[in-house]
């Protein structure tokens, strides 16, 4: 059972149609990801936490494009546990991320693509004031600052 990821994980997979990436879309984790192919394209099947959760994702994918004639990975691990802890690294992921990310200031948060905090300051569905900065703070104070200069403080 693959708890936690290898260090030095290769690309390949022992089952068909689940592969190892460095990073998935959002360029969070690494993470497992199922295609398979169907009428001559890639179809994604989905990014997971553990290669068996991979797995998973193709079976249920393949049998959707191809009913009874679907190929079908042989897991050694009952469907539930390999659900459960999909599930479990899932909420461990999401708490990580709101830990880290999350602002103390309302209007504030982090930009996790370019590293930065960015303040904003919204009237009625449109941005007035604007500010970023490496640090959460110094974001918020800037956004501030402009506010105060567009009431004429």
């Amino acid at each position: 059972w693959s708890d936690c990821l290898p260090i030095n994980a290769s690309s390949k997979s022992k089952y068909k149609g689940v592969q190892y990436q460095e990073y998935d879309y959002h360029k969070r984790k690494k993470k497992w990801r199922a295609t398979i192919q169907f009428k001559g394209k890639l179809v994604n099947a989905g990014f997971y936490y553990t290669e068996e959760g991979a797995t998973l994702g193709y079976n249920y994918k393949a049998k959707e494009l191809f009913g009874e004639y679907a190929y079908l990975n042989q897991l050694p691990f009952i469907e539930e546990k390999i659900i459960q802890k999909e599930r479990e690294l899932y909420e461990q992921d999401v708490s990580e991320r709101k830990s880290k990310k999350s602002s103390k200031y309302k209007g504030v948060y982090f930009h996790s693509a370019r590293q930065i905090y960015i303040a904003r300051k919204f009237v009625k569905d449109k941005i007035v004031a604007y500010a970023e900065d490496k640090n959460e703070d110094v974001a918020y104070c800037k956004l501030q600052n402009k506010l105060m200069e567009m009431i004429g403080w």
